[in-house]
């Protein structure tokens, strides 16, 4: 099934942010190759810097004494499941300005200053203040 899929996710979640841009009036663009540690590079208005953009799904982690928690990785490539090619590379300053968490319902833009010394984060918890409310215009 291709909902449990790493990079079908991902594609998800990077649509996800287009549509979340386009909604709040910013603008948005993606580099042409993959050779960059951010996927995509906004500008939210126009008095402000463009600013890059590392989007990451959020995921169920039930593994916790506290019940299910929504998480979002802050490491590079494949971080869960069965791969037995991990990559547990943690980004480092100047990888990006923002983290956007998306999961189904709620988007995060966190700046990277917030969770530069985690691996990873737990949403909403950690980072209420972050949390973008989306209007609804369909």
């Amino acid at each position: 099934m291709p909902g449990g899929d790493k990079h079908f996710k991902s594609g998800i979640a990077e649509a996800r942010c287009i549509i979340v841009a386009l909604q709040l009036g910013w603008e948005i663009t993606k580099p042409l190759s993959d050779i960059h540690p951010y996927d995509f590079v906004i500008r939210r208005n126009t008095t402000e810097g463009w600013k890059s953009v590392q989007v990451k799904a959020v995921y169920i982690d039930a593994s916790g004494n506290g019940g299910p928690r929504r998480v979002v990785s802050v490491r590079r490539g494949r971080t869960s499941g069965k791969s037995i090619n991990r990559v547990n590379k943690l980004y480092t300053d100047g990888d990006f300005d923002f983290l956007l968490a998306v999961d189904m319902e709620d988007v995060w833009l966190i700046p990277w200053h917030e969770i530069r010394h985690f691996r990873s984060v737990v949403c909403p918890p950690q980072f209420p203040n972050y949390k973008i409310i989306v209007p609804r215009i369909l």
